[in-house]
């Protein structure tokens, strides 16, 4: 008997229904509409070319196929499951889960529908709800590793962090090649701290899914905590060859850019991830912390802006604009900002150091110790903390628990003068030093160098021998320091010592505190050949004869506050002296501002080392500088210097005072606000033409 090849007779749907499993989804598509043509409520046709609109990506069409389905044949558990599945692709997660729910009433115990809600319910970040729902799955299919590793994915996000790496470790048991659950069981090891294992546990997933971008990304995330930027850009890169439209792997890879030093890059990594993804917030608060460390103050202002736009509840965004605040001297603005951010994230260590440092920079020295107390409160080994609370109280005069703390810096991320180990102790007064030889080893600039080494005649005193170390263009200069046994330079082998202390650690080791700062007079002196040979360069039209000095190391952090533009120093200093340039390093604006003053010295090309400095500042009546090498230099050898300093000064100067306790012949001149040279120029005019010399 032959069939008839009406629509509404089986053989036809069976045909359709084989076309379909087989994935010849186009004529599946053509019979069921064929059938529907003469049987418009054929509920189960409706419904599977609902599910071939899933299958070509037409999530809406299959919302609207499957509803029809449903409306027909409400009691069909598998339209409402896969209705909850169109809903998911259209991320609309709320109704995908009601859903979920009535093919549940129909099916409880389905375990891919409860796999589905709780998928759904994690996505919303109900991550409770969806344990209960991977809870009742795990009933159903004990033995299902998929849903261990999505119970995992609850767990982590309810930091139930051993828990998740005991369900991923049961899922990888159930199943050892499933790729995602060793990525996965990577980012819990990341989370645990535990970031050997984790590199290892995304390897795996490596190998068994190489195209796996998620696992380079995650990967490089691990390699950056190990404070391997290099090798994390590297597994971003590949990351984002396997997926070229992959944000989080371009935001990430600029964090790790912007660790190894490379800013621009940072930010243009940034920037990639911003453009396929305009309202990611994190990735513009990522790229402040760049520009911020970049010195672009305005541009990381305006990024973390863009990101509270996006994320109002964003602590590190507000966080990160207090920063770009006060890198702009807005600093009640800063306060602002720091105090939102921790309103939003009361635990918030960072903001409350920060805050610390905008309130040393106002001089309000107890507000800002009380920051970085709560910080330190609220993180123990928040090394920035005690290292900030260190220069504040310092600053104020605290020289008792300010040089205790003041050895934190050896812990700092980016210490100018990284820790030294050596096998023998570090001397700090407690060792006997009678007949012991000492190390002793300059750190972080010349001028500290230069300042601190004061000490080594104190240390000699104690019956040691003094090996001393420093700087190689100091070394000339301090042969003639009292106390050194042997001088070397920097790089040299370091010859046979008992004990080793760093210079700065010396006044800590001596107990320093404002009624005991030794040698505050000359005991650095010129070498009489120089003295002589620099004489006869100078030219003289004036009794008096002043050396200056404007800019510093374009290196040092604080330089753009320090230094002060050429013409602006020199429009300011009077008629009636000899002027010298002391600077040796010139930039190609200082260059151009000399050639057209002829009235001002110079003699870059010729100065070698601090010997000729040195030697050129005991030929000078006075001596101008912003706070650099040469104010040390200078004042360790009595000469008169004047000292031109920041409002938020170095914590050597202390505050409210025009002398030092370091030095008897400076005379201290302050900005009383941030970036306004004018008024301490002219009181230096003021004294010259008075001649006011210290």
């Amino acid at each position: 008997m032959i069939k008839m090849q009406f629509s509404g007779s089986s053989y036809s749907f069976e045909n359709a229904l084989a076309l379909h499993q087989q994935g010849l989804l186009d004529q599946a598509l053509d019979r069921y509409l064929a059938i529907l043509e003469n049987e418009p409520h054929h509920a189960e046709c409706i419904h599977l070319l609902g599910v071939i609109a899933m299958q070509k990506n037409q999530s809406a069409v299959a919302v609207d196929l499957i509803e029809q389905a449903i409306a027909l044949r409400p009691q069909e558990s598998a339209y409402h499951f896969n209705l909850a599945n169109a809903l998911v692709a259209l991320n609309n997660y709320e109704s995908a889960i009601v859903s979920f729910s009535d093919a549940l009433q129909l099916r409880p115990l389905d375990g891919a529908s409860l796999i589905g809600k709780g998928n759904a319910l994690l996505m919303l970040g109900c991550f409770e709800d969806a344990l209960k729902c991977y809870d009742q799955a795990l009933i159903a299919s004990p033995d299902n590793a998929h849903i261990y590793c999505n119970r995992a994915h609850a767990l982590e996000k309810l930091q139930l962090l051993q828990m998740a790496l005991s369900d991923l470790k049961k899922a990888v048991d159930l199943a050892p090649d499933y790729a995602e659950a060793w990525n996965n069981m990577g980012n819990v090891l990341l989370a645990l701290q535990k970031i050997p294992e984790a590199i290892l546990s995304f390897d795996r997933a490596i190998d068994l899914q190489p195209h796996l971008a998620q696992a380079y990304s995650n990967r490089g995330n691990a390699l950056k905590q190990l404070k391997q930027p290099e090798a994390a850009v590297a597994s971003f890169n590949k990351a984002i060859e396997l997926l070229p439209h992959y944000p989080e792997a371009l935001s990430n890879r600029g964090i790790a850019l912007q660790e190894w030093g490379d800013y621009v890059a940072a930010i243009d990594s940034f920037n990639q991830a911003i453009a396929l993804q305009p309202d990611y917030a994190q990735a513009y608060c990522n790229r402040s912390v760049a520009e911020l460390a970049a010195r672009q103050f305005e541009a990381a202002l305006e990024s973390c802006n863009r990101a509270i736009q996006l994320d109002s509840k964003m602590a590190d965004a507000y966080c990160n604009r207090g920063n770009a605040e006060r890198g702009l001297k807005h600093l009640q603005s800063a306060l602002a900002s720091y105090q939102k951010a921790i309103e939003l994230q009361p635990t918030l260590a960072s903001a409350y150091c920060n805050m610390g440092v905008a309130y040393k920079e106002l001089q309000m020295l107890d507000a800002a110790i009380h920051c970085f107390d709560h910080a330190i409160a609220l993180d123990t080994d928040y090394v920035d903390a005690y290292w900030n609370k260190a220069l504040t109280l310092l600053l104020g005069g605290n020289f008792q628990l300010g040089w205790r703390l003041h050895e934190y810096r050896w812990n700092l991320q980016k210490f100018s003068s990284p820790i030294r180990h050596f096998d023998q102790p570090l001397w700090l007064g407690h060792i006997p030093l009678l007949g012991k030889t000492i190390f002793l080893h300059s750190e972080q600039g010349m001028g500290d160098t230069l300042q601190f080494c004061r000490y080594v005649q104190m240390v000699a005193e104690l019956g040691a021998k003094v090996i001393l170390e420093v700087p190689a263009p100091l070394l000339v200069l301090l042969q003639q320091l009292k106390g050194v046994d042997q001088l070397i330079a920097h790089g040299c082998v370091v010859p046979d010592f008992d004990v080793h202390c760093p210079l700065m650690s010396l006044p800590l080791a001596f107990g320093t505190h404002l009624n005991n700062i030794p040698s505050p007079n000359p005991y650095l002196f010129s070498n009489a050949e120089k003295k002589t040979f620099w004489k006869q360069k100078i030219q003289t039209k004036y009794p008096k004869t002043v050396g200056i000095v404007w800019r510093g190391s374009a290196l040092h952090n604080n330089d753009a506050n320090r230094s002060i533009h050429p013409t602006l120093m020199l429009s300011y200093l009077p008629a009636g002296f000899n002027y010298v340039c002391l600077q040796k390093e010139l930039t190609p604006l200082d260059f151009d501002v000399l050639q057209n003053t002829p009235s001002v010295q110079y003699f870059s090309d010729e100065i070698k080392d601090f010997s000729d400095t040195a030697a050129l500042c005991d030929l000078m009546d006075a001596v101008i500088t912003i706070d650099t090498s040469v104010a040390h230099l200078s004042a360790a050898m009595g000469r008169p210097t004047y000292v031109l300093l920041p409002h938020a000064p170095d914590w050597r100067w202390l505050l409210g005072r025009d002398d030092s306790p370091w030095y008897n012949s400076i005379r201290l001149y302050r900005q009383k606000i941030d970036w306004d040279w004018h008024p301490v120029l002219q009181q230096l005019c003021n004294d010259l033409l008075q001649e006011r010399l210290p």
